[in-house]
Protein backbone atom coordinates (compact mmCIF):
# COMPACT_ATOMS: atom_id res chain seq x y z
CA UNK A 1 0.00 0.00 0.00
CA UNK A 2 0.99 3.45 -1.05
CA UNK A 3 1.20 5.60 2.00
CA UNK A 4 -0.61 8.94 0.76
CA UNK A 5 -0.53 10.94 4.34
CA UNK A 6 3.11 11.77 4.15
CA UNK A 7 4.38 15.21 3.55
CA UNK A 8 4.36 17.05 -0.19
CA UNK A 9 2.84 20.19 -1.26
CA UNK A 10 -0.48 18.38 -1.95
CA UNK A 11 -0.22 16.29 1.53
CA UNK A 12 -3.54 16.71 4.19
CA UNK A 13 -1.22 19.32 6.09
CA UNK A 14 -1.51 21.79 3.49
CA UNK A 15 -4.97 21.27 2.71
CA UNK A 16 -5.88 24.30 4.49
CA UNK A 17 -3.43 26.91 2.33
CA UNK A 18 -4.86 25.29 -0.66
CA UNK A 19 -8.93 25.94 -0.21
CA UNK A 20 -7.28 29.73 0.42
CA UNK A 21 -5.20 29.82 -2.33
CA UNK A 22 -8.53 28.07 -4.39
CA UNK A 23 -11.07 30.50 -3.14
CA UNK A 24 -8.34 33.57 -3.25
CA UNK A 25 -8.15 32.65 -7.01
CA UNK A 26 -11.55 31.83 -7.79
CA UNK A 27 -12.73 35.60 -5.56
CA UNK A 28 -10.07 37.28 -8.53
CA UNK A 29 -11.13 35.80 -11.52
CA UNK A 30 -14.73 36.31 -10.40
CA UNK A 31 -14.16 40.07 -9.51
CA UNK A 32 -12.20 40.38 -13.54
CA UNK A 33 -15.89 39.01 -14.54
CA UNK A 34 -17.99 41.30 -12.79
CA UNK A 35 -15.75 44.37 -13.93
CA UNK A 36 -15.32 42.99 -17.57
CA UNK A 37 -19.20 42.69 -18.06
CA UNK A 38 -19.27 46.55 -15.84
CA UNK A 39 -17.23 47.80 -19.18
CA UNK A 40 -19.35 45.66 -21.49
CA UNK A 41 -22.37 47.09 -20.62
CA UNK A 42 -21.40 50.79 -19.80
CA UNK A 43 -20.46 50.56 -23.65
CA UNK A 44 -23.78 49.36 -24.90
CA UNK A 45 -25.44 52.14 -22.87
CA UNK A 46 -26.82 50.55 -20.24
CA UNK A 47 -25.46 51.25 -16.65
CA UNK A 48 -22.55 49.50 -15.58
CA UNK A 49 -24.35 48.28 -12.34
CA UNK A 50 -26.14 45.42 -13.95
CA UNK A 51 -22.66 43.63 -14.18
CA UNK A 52 -23.88 43.68 -10.11
CA UNK A 53 -26.62 40.78 -11.15
CA UNK A 54 -23.67 38.52 -11.00
CA UNK A 55 -23.95 38.58 -7.35
CA UNK A 56 -27.30 36.64 -7.30
CA UNK A 57 -25.64 33.54 -7.19
CA UNK A 58 -25.08 34.20 -3.39
CA UNK A 59 -28.59 34.75 -2.84
CA UNK A 60 -29.14 31.30 -2.04
CA UNK A 61 -26.38 30.74 0.21
CA UNK A 62 -26.99 33.98 2.62
CA UNK A 63 -31.08 34.14 2.13
CA UNK A 64 -31.92 32.76 4.68
CA UNK A 65 -29.60 35.01 7.24
CA UNK A 66 -31.49 38.39 5.35
CA UNK A 67 -34.79 36.46 6.31
CA UNK A 68 -33.51 35.84 10.02
CA UNK A 69 -32.24 39.47 10.15
CA UNK A 70 -35.25 40.65 9.37
CA UNK A 71 -36.85 39.25 11.51
CA UNK A 72 -35.51 40.11 14.71
CA UNK A 73 -35.11 43.33 13.39
CA UNK A 74 -38.95 43.98 13.10
CA UNK A 75 -39.30 42.43 16.58
CA UNK A 76 -37.14 44.88 18.23
CA UNK A 77 -37.85 47.87 16.15
CA UNK A 78 -40.68 50.73 17.35
CA UNK A 79 -43.81 49.79 15.25
CA UNK A 80 -45.34 52.97 13.54
CA UNK A 81 -48.36 51.18 14.51
CA UNK A 82 -48.14 51.33 18.20
CA UNK A 83 -47.39 54.95 18.16
CA UNK A 84 -50.95 55.73 18.41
Amino acid sequence: MTDYSAGGFFGPENAGMLWAITFGFVFVLYAFWIFLQWKIFAKAGFPGALALINLAVFIPLVGFLVVIGLQVWFAFADWPALKK
